[in-house]
């Protein structure tokens, strides 16, 4: 229900910790899970509230890595790219499940270029990439565009034109999510503004 329809979800997790007992052990399963759905539903500010407020009073102890996962993406969608990454920083402190560590970094590689670590950004994409192989590709492709991103603030249109278009959906049925869509395509027209292809970007 969580992810599949998220709204749906906020409204139950929180029945679900209003009845659960202070001593409840499921409490921080509960909380962790209505950060996520409130993340996953677009409310972003009541989905770092919570998180935060589960750190706080340690009632996500086994979940604090993932809590900061969900801050620091409710945080750069809010445009607060800086302490999306110190966030970002701290979650990957933590022992993340392979998926999520490869999703992390890769986001990484986007916004550290923004803050002006292209390097930084760089080792970022690769370590994704590494990590997510052929097992995850919105990991995969996320992480090129972040490489495109970084090689076209670099002055190397061409370099970020090819490398963004690696990105791009294979269109075999592979994409799962619509980010895997958008996201791509985005950069990979920033790529070729960059190159003054502005055809092709159109």
């Amino acid at each position: 229900v969580e992810l599949r329809s998220p709204a749906t979800a906020v409204g139950l997790l929180r029945r679900a910790l209003e009845v659960a007992p202070p001593s409840d052990p499921s409490r921080s399963a509960l909380r962790f899970s209505l950060a996520r759905a409130l993340l996953w539903s677009g409310d972003w500010i009541a989905a770092e509230e919570e998180a935060r407020t589960a750190l706080e009073h340690d009632e996500g102890a086994a979940f604090d890595g993932a809590l900061r996962y969900v801050m620091a993406r409710a945080l750069v969608y809010r445009g607060r790219t800086a302490d999306s990454v110190k966030e970002a920083r701290q979650a990957l402190e933590y022992e993340l499940p392979v998926r999520d560590r490869a999703r992390l970094l890769a986001d990484m590689s986007m916004r550290l270029p923004l803050l002006g670590e292209l390097s930084e950004g760089e080792l970022a994409a690769n370590e994704a990439i590494e990590l997510a192989s052929d097992r995850d590709g919105l990991a995969v492709s996320t992480a090129r565009s972040g490489l495109g991103l970084i090689h076209a603030l670099r002055g190397r249109p061409k370099r970020a034109i090819a490398l963004a278009q690696t990105a791009l959906p294979r269109g075999d049925g592979s994409v799962s999510e619509s980010v895997e869509f958008v996201q791509p395509y985005f950069y990979y027209s920033l790529a070729l503004v960059e190159g003054d292809e502005y055809e092709r970007a159109a």
